[in-house]
């Protein structure tokens, strides 16, 4: 390994430059070539010596913690991991703009802007990783592109947690949430009931259904005035006919329960675990209030023979659904 210094003549002007060249045998042409191990730059005559020196063998100099200064960093390991993690779950596979990547990442670390995206991208590992060029423009278009491919992505998430044995879909968990606007031209965006208490602003609903284990599939952005009982019926008829999912409970809160949703649900073979408003549970039927009534410390032994046990802190009695 040796020091090259390229000449180069401008306007009368010299200017030198130097390389760390590496000698090696190219055994196809078979004799010695060169190859660039790295580009120095213009380097003064003490900085010349020092190279030579530590390429010879010879002792270079020694420097202290004090004169050495660190002129960058990027952010590293948590970058890494989640690009690790993406192609884990083969999503490069699926999306081929590695933009997405990026706005993904961005989201789970440090998130930005849309414009500001790019600026926090030259600040992390990711350029070295991806080998990919990001402005504001090219973030811009990629929006549109995930919310078309966003079904295919979807279907992309089912098949890898049964492929790589996460979970399996016997308890599904299904939940909505609302987020506001200050200022929005989005057509599903609407007023309705703000989850945020912001009754003056338009929204938008937002579906999500997770595995058990907390690994999502499904999602969905209704128009901000939905009912959430609305979103189960199509959620429901999206299990069967785009996943295949024949045969889960289904686990959902009191905003989803009403006769329809209980009734489709039931039609497609589904169970279920839902809470009950107080006004619903009134309206059971056969709900044992008296024998509800009448348990108390002395008596809570004999009391637990009319259920049914299920765990040694649970025990459960079937009723008729009546609300």
């Amino acid at each position: 390994m040796f020091l090259r210094e390229t000449v180069l003549k401008k306007a009368g002007v010299e200017y030198r430059y130097w390389r760390l060249v590496k000698t090696y045998w190219d055994k196809k042409l078979k004799k010695v070539r060169h190859k660039t191990v790295a580009q120095l730059g213009k380097l003064k005559p003490e900085e010349i010596r020092m190279f030579k020196k530590t390429i010879s063998g010879e002792a270079g100099k020694n420097f202290s913690w004090e004169e050495l200064m660190a002129r960058k960093s990027f952010e590293y390991l948590g970058v890494a991991i989640l690009d690790r993690i993406w192609k884990y779950w083969e999503l490069d596979k699926v999306i081929a703009n590695k933009v997405v990547e990026v706005l993904a990442i961005n989201r789970c670390l440090s998130p930005k802007s849309d414009y500001q995206v790019s600026d926090w991208y030259k600040e992390t590992i990711l350029p070295k990783l991806l080998g990919e060029t990001v402005n504001p423009t090219r973030v811009y278009r990629t929006l549109d592109e995930i919310y078309e491919q966003s079904w295919k992505i979807q279907e992309h998430l089912h098949r890898k947690i049964r492929e790589l044995k996460l979970d399996d879909y016997e308890l599904i968990f299904y939940d909505i949430t609302s987020s506001y606007f200050e200022q929005s031209e989005c057509e599903l965006a609407k007023y309705g009931l703000s989850r945020d208490h912001r009754r003056d602003k338009k929204q938008i609903i937002l579906a999500l259904a997770v595995t058990k284990k907390g690994f999502p599939f499904y999602w969905k952005v209704f128009p901000g005035n939905m009912a959430d009982t609305k979103t189960v019926k199509e959620f429901v008829s999206e299990l069967t006919e785009r996943f295949g999912i024949k045969k889960a409970c289904l686990v959902m809160d009191k905003g989803m329960v009403s006769n329809s949703n209980l009734e489709k649900i039931e039609a497609d073979e589904f169970d279920y675990v839902v809470t009950l408003r107080r006004s619903s549970i009134a309206l059971i039927a056969d709900m044992p209030w008296k024998h509800l009534r009448s348990i108390d410390e002395s008596n809570v032994e004999k009391k637990k023979e009319y259920f049914q046990y299920h765990t040694c802190r649970a025990y459960y009695k079937e009723l008729k659904r009546g609300c």
